[in-house]
């Protein structure tokens, strides 16, 4: 007859008293869910007595060391969310501006962990619809001063303004600046705003799942919102010249991972993660290293949704603060396809081109 480990948490330590040495307590399962356990595919005998097999304690053992190293955790740590972006014009109002800006999003493969037999190997996987985000630049791009939504850097940006020509409006009344075409001329005037002095000196972009027009500037935020803000009022025109970036989510390769993991975000240090009790729950899961900030490692875990356990192990982790981003990238997605739809009337040439290629290689 097969004989449970003696290591496992299920039998007392050597040489202390047993009521029953033959057999575990039954009690020493009540704290694992049933779906980790597994009794269904246990035979009859083994169901009847309670007694797991060699995989059943394995999983056990996993899990039990998936919940000690999550006690661990400190609760009352406040833990960054996966979107941190806030209301405003700034760079920091984009849904997502802390995430989708490292070079991690460009890649499709990542590394992982797989469980069973016993053993924990290395794997990976590769997305086979591509990188998770793409980007095109398009040269010469023109538009109004009026068409900017946001600005990239500013000394203001701890502020909040509803659009730009609101914080343009703050800044000429701070100068006492005319209202006008004397006051309009004073603020273009100024070298610190390069993109009219020196056409295709600075860039525009689009994060298609934002959908605004921001200025990539490098200086003069303010007289550059002060001129909008003037050109708004006087209806004068004011064009602009640049380059303009293109960036969007690549929809099918996302669709790709959400359709087969959930993806929970964690910012706490990446030795709180068991990542081994991870693989032996659920046979295989994969890390997305985000490494965002210096003091702490930022991870993003790809946990299959086709293992019994599965539901048990998220249950567990948002627990103790993970955060599912599924529903995050979901509304991303549908705000992306809205937001394309509105620029593609806004500006036909900016849309099409990046679009239409991405979707024949799609096919």
């Amino acid at each position: 007859m097969p004989i449970p480990r003696s290591s496992s948490s299920c039998f007392p330590a050597a040489g202390a008293p047993a009521a029953a040495p033959e057999w575990p307590d039954r009690e020493c399962l009540s704290d694992v869910p049933r779906a980790v356990l597994g009794i269904e595919s246990w035979p009859a005998w083994r169901r009847l007595l309670r007694l797991p097999d060699a995989h059943a304690f394995q999983r056990i053992d996993a899990w039990r060391g998936l919940v000690q190293a999550l006690s661990l955790l400190d609760s009352e740590v406040d833990r960054v969310p996966f979107d941190q972006s806030r209301d405003g014009i700034f760079a920091e109002s984009r849904p997502c501006w802390n995430q989708f800006t490292s070079a991690v999003w460009e890649r499709s493969e990542f590394e992982g962990l797989a469980g069973g037999e016993g053993r924990i190997r290395k794997i990976s996987v590769k997305n086979p619809f591509g990188p998770l985000t793409m980007a095109v630049k398009i040269d010469d791009f023109t538009c109004d001063i009026c068409d900017v939504d946001g600005i990239m850097d500013s000394r203001s940006s701890d502020l909040y303004f509803e659009s730009v020509a609101a914080f343009g409006q703050r800044y000429c009344m701070s100068m006492r600046t005319e209202i006008n075409q004397r006051g309009l001329a004073e603020m273009l005037g100024h070298g610190d705003t390069r993109v009219i002095h020196l056409p295709g000196s600075k860039t525009l972009s689009i994060w298609f799942w934002d959908g605004r027009l921001f200025l990539c500037n490098s200086g003069g935020a303010q007289r550059f919102a002060g001129a909008a803000f003037i050109a708004e009022v006087i209806r004068q025109p004011v064009p602009l010249k640049a380059s303009l970036l293109l960036r969007w989510l690549n929809t099918p390769a996302w669709n790709w991972l959400l359709s087969r993991y959930f993806m929970l975000y964690t910012s706490d240090q990446k030795h709180c993660v068991p990542r081994r009790c991870l693989a032996g729950l659920v046979e295989q899961v994969f890390f997305i290293e985000l490494g965002l900030r210096c003091i702490r490692d930022d991870v993003l875990l790809l946990v299959p949704k086709n293992t019994l356990t599965t539901t048990s192990v998220i249950e567990l982790l948002e627990g103790r603060g993970f955060e599912e981003v599924n529903r995050v990238i979901l509304r991303l997605l549908r705000c992306q396809e809205e937001n394309r739809r509105i620029l593609s009337r806004r500006w036909p040439e900016i849309c099409t081109p990046p679009w239409l290629a991405s979707i024949a290689l799609e096919k």
